[in-house]
């Protein structure tokens, strides 16, 4: 059941949810979702999310700008268990949305999965989200181009959390204060530990035949107290237009956010998006500078040659499992705030058989973000990074009955109480510059670093 109602205010929206609360004839096997649109826009959603008090919360923002949505509490989660079964997982999900779900502002899933959950580290900052989670918010504010609703989400056995969290709804305080301070940095490989693996890798693929390997580091930052986490990703939005913005905090002091450039499928009925990001630069201050740039990537043989490894592994995925598809014939420079990247666009009607557990399968990982050969790429990632990925380059998004959109889980941080852990990698072929790659990641790092306190 999903009831939409007039658009009101945020107040006369919570006493209407309230009262609408007490009549409901209430079930645990699916979600009933009231829905009331609001007559004002209430400004930035992660502001309003950082005011609530609430363990858990969740944030979206699609690259378009196109949806926002923020939610506080559990209507119903699903962790993820070792040896997953994509099937199982999603036919659990589906099978607790509501039964008439509307089209405009329909009830979703949000969540994610490690980068490799059969072999996941599960390290003590990752073990609040272990291998995989998934959660319908108990409550959600949520943007829609230019209408934003307020929602309740609710079973029988959320029925008290609903009410309890629809009273204590805060408006947002004043922002704008200074982010933590960083008290120190340290890095997981240490340069000369990144130069050497990546000059072994190196060797290794000129040998092999290989053609690419991803390598990531981790960047450890003590901070002088813990981050407000909306506020954080709020100023990296900042700095980080036409993104994926997300938030996922399963427990207090536990958040994982971050802002990706890169989509790795959106699905609306049989319709299916996808991309390929690879070749990377980046931006200067300077026009003439700044264009040189975008010049040497598009020309640059090494970039090309990784873009196309990506591109051949997506476009052979999508003709399994599309009746008809269309594919960009070359690549494009997309310009985000610091960085110039290529990318290649792919789109596709599925066959009739093909699920979103088919599509998380075959898309994830994408050489993009682990290497090619996949297989040899996962098992030299498992031996020559020593630190946990957790879901850093995982998929992260939403699901819903019709529909189902995953951004790939880079450019992120992961909050432990006082600790930033941030995470980011670099394509490595035959041709590779060790210390290039190491000054890329830098780049694509230097975002969060920018946004803290003095060191």
């Amino acid at each position: 059941m999903n009831v939409v109602a007039d658009a009101v205010t945020i107040d006369d929206a919570v006493l209407r949810l309230r009262d609408r609360l007490t009549g409901l004839t209430l079930s645990d096997s699916h979600i009933i979702r009231l829905v009331e649109p609001l007559a004002t826009d209430l400004g930035n959603l992660l502001h309003w999310l950082d005011a609530q008090d609430a363990d858990r919360r969740i944030y979206w923002h699609d690259r378009n700008g196109e949806l926002s949505i923020v939610g506080i509490g559990a209507a119903a989660v699903v962790a993820v268990e070792p040896q997953h079964d994509h099937n199982q997982l999603f036919d659990q999900m589906r099978a607790l949305l509501p039964q008439d779900d509307s089209n405009d502002y329909p009830c979703r899933w949000f969540g994610g999965l490690a980068f490799e959950p059969e072999r996941a580290k599960i390290s003590e900052p990752w073990q609040p989200f272990g291998i995989g989670e998934f959660v319908i918010p108990a409550i959600t504010l949520e943007r829609h181009g230019d209408q934003t609703i307020l929602t309740a989400n609710i079973v029988a056995a959320n029925r008290d959390q609903v009410s309890a969290l629809l009273t204590s709804l805060r408006s947002p305080e004043k922002q704008g204060q200074a982010l933590p301070g960083v008290i120190r940095t340290s890095f997981d490989p240490v340069r000369a530990t990144w130069i050497e693996i990546v000059s072994e890798a190196i060797t290794h693929l000129r040998l092999s035949g290989n053609a690419k390997i991803v390598l990531a580091r981790e960047v450890q930052v003590a901070l002088d107290a813990t981050p407000p986490a909306g506020d954080l990703l709020h100023r990296l939005g900042d700095i980080s237009e036409r993104t994926f913005h997300w938030l996922y905090q399963p427990q207090a002091g536990s958040v994982w956010l971050g802002a990706s450039p890169e989509g790795l499928f959106s699905r609306r009925g049989r319709w299916i998006r996808s991309e390929a990001i690879a070749g990377t630069i980046p931006r200067s201050s300077n026009p003439d500078e700044d264009q040189a740039r975008r010049d040497a990537l598009w020309t640059s043989d090494k970039n090309r040659r990784e873009q196309e490894v990506v591109d051949r592994h997506i476009a052979d995925r999508l003709n399994r499992l599309c009746t008809t598809t269309q594919l960009d014939s070359e690549p494009s420079i997309l310009t985000l705030t610091r960085l110039h990247h290529l990318i290649s666009r792919f789109e596709g009607t599925l066959r009739d058989e093909i699920t979103d557990a088919d599509l998380l399968r075959e898309f994830h990982p994408t050489p993009a973000v682990a290497g090619h050969p996949i297989e040899w790429s996962l098992d030299t990632i498992y031996q020559r990074e020593s630190f946990d990925r957790g879901w850093y380059a995982g998929p992260i998004g939403w699901v819903t009955a019709d529909g189902a959109e995953f951004a790939v889980g880079l450019r992120s941080g992961l909050i432990d109480n006082a600790s930033l852990h941030l995470y980011s990698g670099a394509g490595i072929m035959p041709d590779s510059e060790p210390d290039a790659e190491w000054e890329e990641i830098d780049a694509k790092i230097g975002g969060w670093l920018s946004l803290l306190g003095p060191r």
